[in-house]
Formats: C-alpha cells, structure tokens, sequence
C-alpha cells in the first residue's frame, strides 16, 4: 500500500522528463540521448556519468512533488490531477517541473513544491504562483543575499539619517553594505526587479537645511519577493 503513491510519482516523473528531451537536446546532448533511453553510443564512462546525472534529475522532481503534496496535504496523484484542472494550473505544474530537475540546491527544491502547493490552492493564485516558480528558477545565492539586504529596515543600517524613504536602500548604499556583491550588484538588482522581486522608486534624499539636495532611487522589496524569501525559507 505504501509504495503506491511513489509508482504514480516516479511514473509521473519519468514522462516528465521524457518529454523535457527536446529541450535538452539544445542545453545537454549526452542527457538527450538518456531521455531517449539510450546510451549505447557512449563511452562506458561517460555514460556512467550521465546516468547518474539523470537519476539526480528524477530525484529532485519526486522531491519536489512529495514536497507539494506534503504542504498541500494531499496525495501526489491528487496533486497531479488538480494540476489539470485548468490551463493555469497545468502552465504552473509545467513551470514547477520543467525547473525542479536542474534545481540543485534543496532549498529551492523545497521552494518550488511549496509554491505548487500555493498554487493548486486557488484559481486567483495561479499565475502569481507561476511567476514565482520562474523567478526560483532564475534566482542564484547573490540575488538572495541583496534581497534579504533589502528587507533589513534603514534605521538598522543608516542611524544618522532623519528624513528620509522608510525602507529600501540606494545602489550606492547597497554597494558599500555588500562589497563583495558591487561587481556583480547592477545585474543582480535587474535580475530581481526583472522577476518583480524589487521595484526601484525615485526618491528625495540627503536632506539638507534647504532641502534635498540628490534625487536618487531607493530599492524596495515588493509583496511577491516578501513571498519568495518565505518559500526558501529565509
């Protein structure tokens, strides 16, 4: 009885996978030909590698459906079926799997089947869900790191400052926070508002007794960041 949920899963998962071959065929070659099923045309050690490669890739999709389950309290074949239910939903467990596979990092394996499970929950939270889906994908450690930054209130960090933006923080002001981040923050930063994780708004600052005296734009977290740092777990 209790391997039953695990036939649906791990057959779910093969097709899944099955069909990413095209897909691969322009990314892996070698992991094409073992979609395909085949590895004969390979070196013994190469298609060793490969194999094992592959049985990582279906490890990280069933840990991502026995996550969604978990967190939806269902079972992984009623997780599939719900994801059937419509157009969205179906784009949303396609958005899920097509990255669970090449999530190496558990967190954002973790993150990816709470955010189906979100998903499944409610037509009106479909499509935000997608989005967030993709945005896991995209998302390495550094754009975590400046998004955990963002969240840090000024006060904590900027102590003399009296007027000013409640929250957020300046490109240069994040710079001198994350130097180790400066060569890289600029993409970082349009990596992250890119997936509607930060929104940049223009603001007065500095303030001096006759007034500002820089106009310059603050860096915000938006709701939808807020609600990818929760599903990772920070």
């Amino acid at each position: 009885m209790d391997e039953q949920p695990h036939v649906v899963r791990d057959g779910f998962v093969a097709g899944t996978l099955s069909a990413a071959g095209a897909a691969l065929e322009v990314h892996a070659p070698g992991l094409s030909v073992l979609a395909a099923g085949g590895t004969a045309a390979m070196a013994p050690a190469v298609a060793e590698v490969l194999s094992r490669i592959w049985a990582k890739c279906q490890r990280r999709q069933a840990e991502v459906l026995d996550t969604a389950a978990s967190a939806a309290d269902l079972s992984v074949e009623a997780i599939v079926q719900e994801a059937e239910r419509s157009e969205l939903t179906e784009e949303l467990l396609v958005a899920v799997m097509e990255n669970a596979w090449k999530a190496t990092a558990r967190r954002k394996r973790l993150a990816l089947g709470r955010t189906l499970a979100e998903g499944l929950k409610a037509d009106a939270k479909v499509e935000a869900e997608i989005l967030i889906a993709r945005a896991i994908a995209e998302l390495d450690s550094g754009h975590v790191e400046v998004l955990q930054k963002l969240t840090v209130p000024r006060g904590e960090v900027i102590r003399h400052e009296i007027i000013g933006p409640p929250a957020g923080f300046t490109y240069s002001e994040l710079s001198g926070m994350l130097p180790h981040l400066q060569p890289i923050l600029e993409p970082l930063l349009g990596g992250l508002s890119r997936n509607g994780l930060v929104t940049g708004k223009p603001t007065d600052l500095n303030w001096g007794v006759n007034g500002p005296t820089m106009v310059d734009t603050v860096w915000i977290v938006t709701d939808q960041g807020h609600t990818l740092l929760e599903r990772l777990g920070e």
